[in-house]
């Protein structure tokens, strides 16, 4: 396990993810919870990150380039630094509710679920998580309720 004791200690890929206002609070010993759960990846443009109709068994952060997500052929979002994909799904084991693909080169974090669900041992971390999928939630009934109403 590392300790980590200085701000330079910590590896290129965490430091990115502080650049993230989503990360910039998070204390060394959150990051450093992150780092022991997260894998980095180097995706080519063109690359299927996660396609629609498969079971959802990873949880993605792109800490560089975008992605495009699409539901057939709908372009629903374009997706960059900062942005989850597959949290929502992902815990449940549930399947892919789009395609996304990227469109330019990206680094990612990636965990798996077990490891996805281990990240809320560190009650930084679980916050953080917490806030961002009740705004996923939210984000979610807004476009249902926008949907419905057309």
């Amino acid at each position: 396990m590392r300790h980590l004791h200085t701000h330079t200690e910590i590896p290129r890929e965490l430091r990115e993810l502080r650049e993230l206002p989503m990360f910039s609070r998070l204390s060394d010993r959150a990051l450093a919870h992150l780092d022991r759960h997260l894998d980095h990846a180097h995706v080519a443009a063109g690359r299927v990150l996660v396609r629609e109709g498969n079971f959802s068994h990873e949880t993605m952060l792109i800490l560089t380039g975008q992605a495009e997500v699409r539901r057939g052929l709908t372009s629903l979002a374009m997706l960059g630094p900062g942005d989850w994909l597959g949290e929502m799904g992902s815990p449940l084991g549930a399947r892919r509710s789009a395609t996304v693909t990227a469109t330019t080169p990206m680094d990612l974090l990636v965990c798996d679920t077990g490891s996805f669900l281990s990240l809320v041992d560190d009650p930084e971390v679980a916050r953080l998580l917490l806030k961002h999928l009740t705004g996923r939630l939210s984000e979610t009934d807004e476009q249902l309720a926008t949907a419905l109403a057309s």
